[in-house]
């Protein structure tokens, strides 16, 4: 062995120079200078495709920068890596093997060229021009475009991220911009920019902001100075004000002649025209409440405590009649009061509130007072917000004073006995498009006390008081029976696993009839339950059967199917048991429902709730028919829960549609908070059930959007009684009240006689499981087909990624990738503070409890999944 006297390394005795430090070997001591090892001849030559040849690694580095189209393709078919391992340099083979698979070929030939031992390729080397760039003034709320230079002054492939670092009114690309972008130059390159007009406010000093480029070949910052002047008020007695604090103190010297500027919107409208955000929330007050309004706005004064003097309002009218009331307020201190009010019910309307002083009137009126069922009062809930943001809630209660008989069906509409078992009440007949399910009346009519025997009064009173003692022995019976075993004081079903008697899901409905459901967690206190619906009976839920492109409503149009067995409620189905009803519509078309708890294939608990449809044409003739079931979600206390999309960036919490069956996710997942650090309780919503057989249907369109709510004001938005379309708005459109739904399509499809379809998805507990803090943190889910020969999806999260981050699946024996590719995959860079999916579909191969494991930069999270030879959902 010969010693290298320079870096004291060993190298073989036929060694004439020192491999690591290119240093001549004589004999055991090094001699000389060190070799240029890029211009030793090759054992044999290089050929390029185009007849290039190379006899060093000088001449193949030059050919690979001049000929980039040609190396990329001999890198990528494998050919450079076959010559390095040929002529014995295996450490550059297997540079260029990992080069080779690199995603963008143009970085893998740079990758190549860094590690040749040849110094005739100068590196890359940034410029940047200019470095430093005033706008002078500019409008606030125009967009403003502009633009930089990136010179590679060198031979090498330059790359880098341009990073716009803390200032939001400045964007890389035409429009909308971005935050953060990635470049890659070999000669030059401009790079546009964007002056974000709708971020861009008037200020009094100039406006700095900075890009950061960072890049192999250096790094440098460029500086953007812009000025936006404000535009001072021209009104009345605030007439010259620059600035929130001078226009609050003009204001407040000037309160009565100020405040109509505040009521009018004056003050809003000069706001926006210097672009800034108006610090008042929700209606305008009126009077010297508006000026109040705006002062508590901006922090200046203390607001006073404010007593809601109406604890409940009781309205009562006739079907039809106009009905008006009121809701008062009143500070406890001498300061002016406002207050505004939104109502949960479309039939009650709220009106501007009257102001006067330090007392607030907030009228409210029923325009058309509606029909009810078994004449049971109508309920409603006023939120109140008054100064300080201080809430209130109201109850409203609207009782039926007198309920027109229903008209009767006419004779000839009545049906032989020998016709088809389709029942069409005139209760049905009469019911409006946009009428709660809740509101639609019934009965056939009141009795004529004058024709009826003197006993008939006493009966009805007798039987009253027996059913009331019922009842409440019942219920004595049922609190003791609750007290000894623990069970949930709720008319809900309770499953628990085998081996552990904790409740895990429940399901309820609010009457046989209805034939909605709701879905909830149990409380950790008896007789609490967390909901993963809006309603735990289900009555916001609804179902729409369309045949023929005519809409039913599931549970109200139709009757009762033939056959029709388990219509029990909910809470008196074992876990494990189906809660099955049967209702036929016009036509001969049979559609039968299946709700029951299944134990989740990964935990083995009672925690998913399986929905299944029938759906049959037992005519004479085929009929196109399609059904679609709206979600309405809600996890806790939270109506506007966000979702987690497989593959998509951060979190849905707008809306969001899938048009095709091929972009139809295996699963979402609804999050208590939108925090995948905390999320608190998860929601899986199963949106591909696969079953032995394979004939159950996927849904062919999914809809993420706001619950259509009447206060949204859009067409076909008509709440629990939405047909067959569901309006597309955004999760946070009304501001006050997130309300987000999942709507699944499954599209009208012709039905021969006899021909049936097999609908379903499961909604229940998911998990996600996280680790690391701060800017490094990954997260984990997994869903999906977990039985031999099915697949599933494991989606990582990972926050904030750095450039050129990768993303590892390790899988245990018994599971393998599904789509052919390698476990390593690319984590794409995201918007500051969003995090970036990367999705893997994994085949399972064997029974068995296998844990699989995702790696990135430096942080580890494994997830243990069960494999089973029949799923639950079987």
């Amino acid at each position: 062995m010969l010693t290298c006297g320079k870096c004291s390394r060993a190298n073989p005795a036929e060694a004439t120079y020192c491999y690591f430090d290119g240093m001549l070997l004589a004999r055991g001591r090094a001699n000389g200078g060190p070799l240029r090892a890029g211009s030793l001849s090759f054992p044999r030559e290089f050929v390029f495709a185009s007849g290039r040849r190379c006899r060093n690694f000088d001449e193949l580095s030059l050919a690979c920068v001049e000929e980039p189209a040609a190396a990329r393709d001999m890198l990528r078919g494998g050919y450079l890596e076959s010559f390095l391992s040929g002529i014995g340099r295996n450490d550059l083979a297997a540079i260029a093997r990992q080069a080779g698979q690199f995603p963008d070929p143009a970085r893998g030939v740079d990758m190549l060229l860094e590690n040749l031992p040849s110094q005739v390729v100068a590196p890359p080397k940034l410029q940047v021009e200019p470095l430093s760039i005033n706008l002078g003034q500019l409008p606030a709320g125009k967009d403003h475009r502009f633009s930089i230079r990136i010179a590679n002054l060198g031979m090498r492939l330059l790359y880098g991220t341009l990073v716009v670092e803390e200032t939001p009114w400045l964007a890389i690309g035409n429009g909308p911009g971005l935050p953060e972008k990635s470049f890659d130059c070999e000669h030059e390159l401009e790079i546009p920019l964007l002056i974000v007009g709708k971020k861009l406010k008037a200020n009094k000093n100039p406006l700095l902001g900075k890009i950061g480029i960072e890049s192999n070949g250096g790094s440098v910052e460029v500086a953007v100075k812009v000025e936006v002047p404000i535009k001072p008020f021209s009104l009345g007695v605030l007439t010259g004000a620059r600035t929130q604090r001078q226009l609050a103190e003009q204001a407040f010297k000037n309160a009565k002649e100020a405040a109509p500027l505040f009521e009018s919107g004056a003050v809003a409208r000069w706001y926006a025209e210097n672009n800034w955000t108006y610090p008042v929330q929700g209606p305008t007050a009126t009077g010297i409440g508006a000026l109040q309004q705006f002062l508590e706005a901006c922090g200046l004064t203390t607001p006073p405590r404010v007593q809601l003097e109406t604890a409940q309002l009781k309205l009562v009218g006739a079907v039809g009649e106009s009905i008006k009331g009121e809701v008062r307020l009143k500070a406890l201190e001498k300061r002016p009061i406002f207050a505004y009010a939104t109502s949960d019910q479309p039939w009650l309307k709220v009106l501007p509130a009257v102001l006067s002083g330090v007392s607030a009137r907030i009228p409210v009126e029923v325009v058309s007072t509606p029909a009810s069922v078994g004449r049971l009062p109508h309920m409603a809930r006023l939120s109140v917000v008054s100064n300080g943001r201080q809430r209130f809630t109201v109850p409203v209660v609207l009782e039926i004073a007198c309920q027109p008989a229903l008209p009767a069906l006419p004779a000839e509409a009545i049906l032989p006995p020998t016709s088809r078992p389709l029942r069409q009440s005139a209760a049905n007949a009469q019911i409006p498009e946009a009428l709660p399910a809740d509101e639609i009346a019934s009965g056939n009519g009141k009795l004529r006390r004058e024709s009826l025997p003197a006993w008939a009064h006493v009966f009805p009173a007798a039987l009253l008081a027996f059913i009331l003692m019922s009842l409440l022995l019942v219920d004595a019976f049922r609190s003791r029976t609750s007290e000894a075993t623990g069970s949930p004081d709720l008319p809900l079903v309770a499953s628990g696993d085998e081996n552990d008697d904790r409740v895990y899901l429940l399901i309820g409905a609010a009457e046989v009839d209805s034939h909605r459901f709701g879905i909830s967690v149990p409380g950790e206190k008896r007789g609490a339950a967390k909901q993963l619906t809006f309603d735990p009976f289900g009555k916001t839920n609804n179902t729409i059967v369309r045949i023929d492109g005519q809409d039913w409503i599931y549970g109200l149009n139709g009757e009762p199917g033939p056959g029709q067995r388990n219509r029990r409620r909910p809470d008196e189905v074992e876990p494990g048991r189906t809660w099955r009803s049967v209702w036929q519509f016009p036509d001969n078309i049979v559609a039968t429902q299946e709700v029951s708890i299944r134990r989740s294939d990964q935990t083995g608990r009672y925690e998913t709730c399986l929905v299944r449809y029938t759906l049959r044409n037992a005519d004479s003739v085929g009929h196109k028919v399609g059904l679609r079931f709206m979600l309405d979600t809600f996890i806790g206390d939270n109506d506007g829960v966000p979702f987690t999309i497989p593959g998509q960036p951060g979190l849905c919490d707008t809306f969001q549609q899938f048009l095709t069956p091929d972009q139809i996710p295996d699963f979402i997942q609804a999050l208590e908070r939108p925090d995948l650090k905390n999320p608190g309780t998860v929601a899986n919503l199963t949106l591909r059930v696969a079953d032995k057989d394979g004939r159950i249907e996927p849904p062919n369109r999914v809809q993420l959007s706001a619950w259509p709510n009447q206060a949204l004001a859009i067409p076909g938005a008509q709440g629990s009684m939405t047909r067959w379309e569901v309006p597309l708005a955004p999760i946070h459109a009304l501001s006050s009240q997130p309300d987000s739904a999942v709507t699944m399509y499954w599209d009208p499809r012709y039905l021969e006689p006899g021909e049936t379809r097999e609908l379903a998805f499961a909604y229940g507990l998911g998990k996600v499981s996280s680790t690391g803090r701060g800017a490094g943190e990954l997260a984990v889910t997994v869903a999906g087909s977990f039985r031999p020969g099915g697949e599933f999806t494991v989606t990582a999260y990972v926050a904030n990624p750095q450039l050129n981050q990768q993303a590892r699946l390790v899988l245990p024996r018994g599971l393998s990738l599904a789509d052919g590719q390698g476990p390593d995959r690319p984590v794409k860079r995201s918007p500051v503070g969003a995090y970036s999916p990367v999705t893997w579909r994994v085949r399972a191969d064997m029974t068995g409890s296998h844990e699989l494991t995702v790696q990135t930069g430096g942080l580890s999270q494994s997830e243990r999944v069960h494999i089973r030879a029949k799923s639950f959902l079987d």
